[in-house]
């Protein structure tokens, strides 16, 4: 795909930074052009909601080398974390989220670029109480008739989706909300309304973008999509392949003409298919840089080929088209697509990268530095050392025999490394079962545990004297 120019690119990111400065509701950062920048257009800060009732929060970013991940939290938890591959100058993303008890949230907004810079977060506060909300209504999905394929078949049946519009009278008449959509599955994006339409590039599973129109039967929306094929794509509104809100209103909009089929260079046009090379419509993946054991999907569509093949790491092996394959690669991989018939063979390749924006940190629920007797037991989830042995204890500290008996089903596992380059990944590959015994008090000892409620942390035993007694440093984190 086309790379935009670096003017074109800046005018884009000037243009979506001046409309989100004049018409966003939340608190906006002050723009810095060496940092993305994060905006939270929905829901309004103060807004207020129902135990039960589904928010769409709606927000984007914008960075002039690319925007690599966006992230979303909740009163600190994150509830929606996209790695954006390949990375774009310009995303925008939904997420529904239903509160499930009354209380004060915030919502926090955060993004990274390509280069690890991260923007400044945005936040906005919402209330969610028994008066509900008047500024935002619940969003009412669309009813899609179904269609088989992902991609809306050329001819489509006669019978067009029914678009709804707001009742007179209704919340739905007061506050007008922007039209998104939902990949319930990674879909492809088209340059027009058609499988005959090239495709410009992929929405994620649960990835959403905007709706700026439809084709006229409602089977294809018109989607807010930067690419090297202009401002906006089109995606697919089968049922079963993406969900819609808020499309009331939904205007059709200028179908771009369809695309010729690709020209010969050699053989006249009364030449039999076998006279041709096969043709490669798309090769792609849903994510081009994953972390250390995730997996990625390729999809590929082709024609014209007597056989296909998959090739990677030296082995081919024979596809069908259009197909897909996840794989889960350990280092950086190239993938060549081949596709061959009596007139030759056609190929098309992409890699993937093992390596990433850093993850979502995960929470650590408590740590501390404790002086622990003998007799006395530690509960690692409260953080708490009791002079008994209590409901929720993890270990009990037998000073005599110099060893953590472990309570209610925590375990521990012994480490070598030093405590400070201890991970969670580390610990949740640890070997458990083992007797946390300090042996006869000559070294210092560090490994991992896991607690009575499923939890991980780690320890490290700093110091401890004849009498049984000892020093431990620990930290647990909010994973199980």
């Amino acid at each position: 795909m086309r790379k935009f120019s670096r003017r074109f690119i800046l005018l884009i990111i000037l243009g979506l930074f001046l409309a989100v400065t004049a018409c966003a509701t939340s608190g906006k950062p002050a723009a810095q052009s060496d940092r993305p920048v994060v905006t939270i257009s929905a829901p309004g800060e103060g807004s207020r909601f129902t135990v039960g009732q589904a928010v769409t929060l709606e927000f984007g970013a914008t960075d002039a080398v690319g925007v690599a991940q966006v992230e979303v939290t909740i009163n600190g938890k994150p509830v929606y974390v996209e790695v954006v591959n390949p990375p774009v100058n310009a995303f925008v993303a939904s997420y529904v989220w239903t509160p499930e008890r009354d209380g004060s949230y915030v919502i926090q907004a955060v993004a990274f670029s390509l280069d690890g810079d991260s923007s400044e977060p945005v936040q906005v506060v919402v209330e969610v109480g028994d008066t509900g909300s008047e500024i935002l209504p619940t969003p009412v999905p669309v009813e899609l008739l179904p269609t088989a394929v992902p991609d809306t078949p050329t001819s489509p049946p006669a019978t067009s989706i029914p678009i709804p519009t707001p009742t007179p009278g209704s919340t739905g008449d007061q506050v007008k909300l922007k039209p998104i959509v939902t990949a319930l599955i990674a879909l492809n994006v088209r340059s027009g309304p058609g499988t005959a339409y090239p495709v410009i590039g992929r929405l994620a599973q649960n990835q959403s973008a905007e709706i700026v129109g439809r084709d006229e039967l409602g089977y294809w929306w018109q989607i807010v999509y930067p690419s090297a094929q202009g401002e906006v794509g089109w995606v697919a509104a089968g049922g079963e392949f993406s969900s819609a809100i808020n499309t009331g209103g939904v205007p059709v909009a200028e179908i771009p003409p369809e695309p010729s089929a690709p020209a010969t260079e050699t053989a006249p046009s009364d030449l039999g298919t076998d006279n041709f090379k096969p043709t490669i419509y798309s090769f792609t993946a849903d994510r081009y840089i994953i972390a250390p054991g995730e997996s990625v999907t390729l999809n590929w569509d082709l024609a014209n080929a007597k056989t296909a093949y998959l090739r990677h790491n030296g082995v081919e092996e024979g596809v069908v088209a259009p197909g897909s394959k996840t794989i889960a690669p350990t280092s950086d991989t190239t993938y060549t697509l081949i596709a061959r018939n009596d007139a030759g063979e056609t190929t098309a390749q992409l890699s993937i990268q093992v390596a990433g924006p850093t993850p979502t940190t995960v929470p650590v629920l408590r740590s501390g530095r404790n002086r622990i007797v003998h007799g006395q037991s530690i509960d690692f989830d409260q953080g708490v050392v009791q002079d008994t042995i209590g409901s929720d204890v993890d270990f009990y500290w037998d000073g005599q025999k110099k060893q953590f008996i472990p309570q209610r089903g925590a375990t521990g596992a012994l480490l070598s490394s030093s405590y400070g380059d201890i991970t969670l990944d580390r610990c949740l590959t640890a070997s458990y079962g083992q007797p946390i015994n300090t042996g006869n008090g000559t070294a210092l000892m560090t490994g991992c545990y896991k607690t009575s409620q499923g939890r991980y942390g780690k320890f490290y035993v700093a110091e401890w004297d004849l009498a049984g007694n000892l020093t431990v440093e620990w930290l647990t984190w909010d994973y199980r």
